[in-house]
């Protein structure tokens, strides 16, 4: 059978992802003039590496290419997050009118799957990956059923490598991969307990070596050398195009992760390269010397670290223990000592804020310079205790799918309106997001000594070719011209002088958060909270 495996694009107007990796692409990728992402969900490669040999697969991403609609196929899988189930229904109504069966699977249809059920020929709740060959198997008997559940979560220390050569990866910033599913909390806003269960699974560290040796194997003309200063000034290869190991919380066994980070160390050394990798843990990782040590000596430039809120009450109603706001700044300095930087994630209106409450979180952000700020409006996921709760109360204001990204206010809260808690998001991003006030924190983050350097040679090749993206992308109308003029005399200087791959990160995503915030603010009067009859009655 050939089959044909969908990631849905999103639908317009609904918000932007901050992490979108658009511009991230444009310039790690040199393609200023395509469409580029973050990178796909692990969830379409994983299916494809489950596939059994006698059938054909092709996996379409339309966040950066279109979707062929005429193809022949004879079937489609499609796998959506929330915000993108609206746009997953729409594909298949037209694979459909043609005739073709459509499953779908993911998070919204393992919450919702009535709901899914409405829309596509088939049904999978929960993880796939065992389900999916009886699933094409059932199909060609002529037997596909409309729903399938897993009894058993699946052994993920024997699935094969994700199938990334299958996607179109020249357009990504990143690669997914992951060493563990499964979380053993229960935070009221995650799904992840729900879908994954509260059992921690986990991939044998030579089986995460294998993932990683597959993607070195993929085309990469450009491996630009960097010297590694904490091992005696040995050069090395840069593997471009960075990994994104996409638990729940790396760190959560650590034993575990310590493994993981020696035989990613092991293979670096061995091949002389470095692989710059970031990941998701919580703040207890932030004390771990040992633990960081490890992660830095691997490979890793980043931890995405839910701080969530500063009030410890708040923390308590969200079920997020391990946080403790009194040493968030002593957890930020430590990670940031062992030269990771920190992408810290915040929520923004729970039932203890007020409009005014974003001052405080600009001066959190501020005092303890971070860069990387990641704010969240609260959303009540289907699935979650969240959802149970505001639903019992009558406070889920808005349903439609595609606005659950995150972007958008759709419930009443409780000490401020709708249209107040979308301003206090907006006036978040415009207060901490803006190219001026990134630009200024990565110049004093850029005065440490960096680990690694690039080379003389390739610092000019880089600075001149990040030079012509910053041209391209204004022609194209992707940034501002006097963002333009603000980076061509700033960025250079900054790549020239301090070299480092951080130092990249830093100006790509100088451009890529100060785009999102504009466009943020400028959807502020066109959002749900400013024009929904709905939200304004819930205020």
């Amino acid at each position: 059978m050939k089959i044909h495996l969908i990631n849905p694009g999103q639908l317009p107007d609904a918000g932007e992802d901050q992490f979108a990796g658009r511009i991230d692409s444009a310039f790690f990728r040199a393609r200023p003039f395509s469409r580029t992402y973050f990178g796909i969900p692990l969830a379409l490669p994983t299916l494809a590496a489950v596939t059994p040999p006698e059938h054909t697969v092709r996996i379409t991403d339309e966040m950066v290419e279109d979707i062929d609609f005429d193809e022949p196929c004879d079937l489609v899988g499609l796998s959506a997050m929330t915000c993108k189930a609206t746009r997953a229904y729409q594909i298949a109504r037209k694979f459909r009118e043609r005739g073709v069966p459509v499953v779908m699977g993911g998070i919204h249809a393992s919450m919702c799957p009535d709901e899914a059920a409405r829309h596509v020929d088939c049904v999978v709740v929960g993880e796939a990956d065992e389900l999916w060959p009886r699933i094409l198997a059932d199909l060609a008997r002529g037997t596909l059923r409309s729903r399938y559940a897993a009894d058993t979560f699946p052994d993920i220390s024997v699935i094969p490598p994700p199938r990334h050569e299958l996607t179109p990866h020249s357009r990504y910033y990143a690669f997914f991969l992951q060493t563990t599913r499964g979380c053993p909390r229960s935070c009221r806003f995650c799904t992840v307990t729900a879908i994954n269960g509260r059992e921690l699974r986990r991939k044998r560290p030579d089986q995460v070596v294998d993932e990683v040796r597959a993607l070195l194997r993929l085309p990469n003309p450009l491996r630009p050398v960097i010297v590694d200063r904490a091992e005696g000034n040995r050069r090395r290869r840069l593997a471009t195009g960075a990994v994104f190991f996409v638990d729940d919380n790396f760190a959560i066994d650590r034993d575990h992760a310590l493994d993981v980070c020696r035989a990613l160390k092991a293979l670096q050394d061995q091949n002389d390269l470095h692989l710059p990798w970031f990941t998701q843990t919580d703040s207890r990782t932030g004390f771990d010397d040992e633990l960081l040590d490890a992660m830095k000596s691997a490979g890793c430039m980043n931890l995405f670290v839910g701080f969530e809120s500063l009030l410890p009450r708040t923390l308590r109603a969200m079920a997020k223990n391990v946080n403790a706001p009194e040493r968030y700044a002593e957890c930020i300095a430590n990670i940031e000592r062992h030269g990771i930087e920190v992408t810290a994630s915040v929520i923004v209106g729970t039932d203890a804020e007020t409009a005014t409450s974003g001052a405080e979180m600009v001066r959190f952000a501020l005092e303890n310079r971070i860069f990387y700020f990641f704010p969240n409006i609260l959303t009540p996921y289907p699935g979650t205790a969240l959802m149970q709760e505001m639903d019992a109360e009558g406070r889920i204001l808005l349903r439609e799918p595609e606005l659950y990204n995150i972007r958008n206010v759709v419930f009443a809260p409780k000490r401020m309106s709708p249209l107040e808690l979308q301003s206090s998001f907006v006036r978040l991003c415009g207060e901490l997001l803006s190219l001026d006030r990134l630009v200024r924190t990565a110049e004093t983050k850029l005065e440490r000594e960096p680990r690694y350097r690039l080379t003389w040679r390739w610092r000019l090749i880089i600075g001149f070719a990040f030079s012509l993206t910053f041209v391209a992308l204004t022609l194209t109308g992707r940034i501002t011209f006097g963002d333009l003029l603000k980076l061509l005399y700033r960025a250079p200087r900054m790549i020239l002088v301090n070299g480092s791959p951080s130092a990249l990160g830093f100006i790509v995503n100088s451009v890529g958060f100060g785009t999102f915030a504009r466009s943020e603010i400028a959807r502020l009067p066109r959002s749900p909270a400013a024009t929904r009859p709905e939200l304004r009655r819930g205020s």
